[in-house]
């Protein structure tokens, strides 16, 4: 009786470093073209910004807004920059933020719906900036999804006391790939 059961199960979804990543763990999966993935670059519009930190201009927290206008839930598989030595995921409120580290590896994104993360909650935080980046530099970041496609997305810098919330999408200036099969 679990066999049958075992056989409608997800393919696995296994957690590798990958240096191209600035260091984020991205997932992978072997089966990922027959989850309807193919469209998550399309349907998913990201906005944000990067602020400086407070105490250290060397960190940078990463505010967005992430929305997903299609009709099929996906999964982001990953984020990354080249200007960040690496990039985690962050809780303000969490007291083991290690536990977060991974976070936007694996994060459902359902359809219909916007996901905010600002300062107050869950955000990434670009560790080590590779580059004096100037206060309105636009900083670019790559988001994966499930099924191979991804999108870019340029943020603002902003100065360390610009407590503004992340803008909402509308209509986001990114570009989006689908590699070949």
């Amino acid at each position: 009786m679990l066999a049958p059961l075992l056989a409608l199960a997800a393919p696995p979804v296994v957690l590798a470093a990958d240096s191209d990543t600035g260091g984020l763990l991205t997932s992978h999966s072997s089966d990922a073209d027959s989850t309807n993935q193919k469209d998550a670059a399309h349907d998913i519009l990201i906005n944000g910004m990067v602020r400086y930190g407070r105490m250290n201009h060397g960190v940078g927290l990463v505010m967005m807004s992430i929305t997903n206008s299609g009709r099929q839930n996906h999964l982001l598989s990953g984020v990354s920059s080249p200007v960040c030595n690496s990039l985690v995921a962050r809780n303000t409120d969490l007291e083991m933020p290690e536990h977060t580290d991974d976070l936007f590896t694996h994060l459902a994104l359902p359809h219909g719906l916007t996901m905010v993360f600002s300062a107050g909650g869950y955000h990434l935080l670009c560790r080590e900036i590779r580059q004096d980046i100037a206060v309105g530099a636009r900083v670019p970041f790559t988001f994966s999804f499930l099924g191979g496609s991804s999108k870019t997305v340029d943020f603002p810098m902003v100065a360390a006391d610009d407590d503004r919330p992340p803008p909402t999408p509308q209509s986001p200036a990114s570009t989006a790939s689908n590699p070949s099969p």
